[in-house]
């Protein structure tokens, strides 16, 4: 996992644990605590990877579709791919061309 990622979600789990009131991680030091989801993280995908796609991803390759329809596609494509082919950009766009049709290679779909 990249570094700017696992501080991605470092941030996010902080925001969590601190913002109930009547959670007691939250009377940590901040630094400490972000240390300790840092670490923890970081321990997590040290013997792993994992490739991202993200709705954005999907827009910039088929601008005429809408947020909900790249994320319909980006979903549905990461959970029901062949793992013998993997995903890539043309699961992607031949996903998509079928389900919407030529509209999403245009930029004003």
């Amino acid at each position: 996992m990249y570094q700017y990622m696992i501080g991605e979600m470092t941030d996010l789990v902080m925001a969590a644990l601190t913002k109930s009131t009547d959670n007691p991680l939250r009377l940590l030091d901040p630094y400490v605590l972000r240390k300790l989801i840092h670490t923890a993280l970081s321990g997590y995908w040290a013997d792993k990877v994992a490739i991202v796609w993200s709705k954005e991803d999907i827009l910039e390759e088929l601008p005429g579709l809408t947020e909900d329809e790249a994320l319909f596609i980006l979903k549905t494509v990461v959970n029901d791919h062949d793992a013998t082919l993997g995903v890539n950009w043309n699961s992607f766009r031949n996903y998509a061309l079928m389900k919407f049709g030529k509209r999403v290679l245009e930029k004003d779909g």
